[in-house]
């Protein structure tokens, strides 16, 4: 199975990410639209964000900014990082362009949110505990 993503043509529904059997193909393993289900999807080939960059103006802390490449975008994103630590306003990422397959399980906006534990104590030897959650080698 591949995941692939799919436009529909007359309603501009996007499916992202639908497995389709490698030996069937992504053009005949294309799905429906759920809008109308007479309508045949089309196949969207994966790009990566450097391939199709395309200028957009960004609202960055109340005035409008045009981003024309990557290089601008980074900087702007860095300087609304450091207003951020400095107490002015809230980060801007983003993640389509900060994301790609082999990262998407990365939080892009800082520390994973899960609690780490410790598993060794400070001279590498294992935590090994009972049921009640007592150590079972005297730490």
């Amino acid at each position: 199975m591949a995941l692939h993503d799919f436009r529909c043509a007359s309603c501009g529904y996007i499916l992202r990410d639908h497995n389709v059997p490698i030996a069937l193909g992504a053009r005949r393993g294309a799905p429906s639209c759920p809008c109308s289900l007479s309508t045949t999807m089309d196949w969207v080939p994966q790009l990566g964000s450097f391939d199709a960059f395309t200028a957009f103006t960004a609202d960055v802390n109340g005035t409008p900014t045009q981003i024309d490449s990557l290089h601008t975008l980074r900087a702007v994103e860095r300087e609304t990082e450091r207003k951020f630590r400095d107490g002015i306003g809230q980060p801007l990422v983003w993640r389509d362009l900060s994301q790609n397959s082999s990262n998407r399980d990365v939080n892009s906006f800082g520390p994973s949110p899960q609690p780490t534990f410790e598993t060794h104590n400070r001279r590498g030897i294992p935590f090994i505990t009972r049921r009640d959650g007592r150590p079972l080698n005297g730490e």
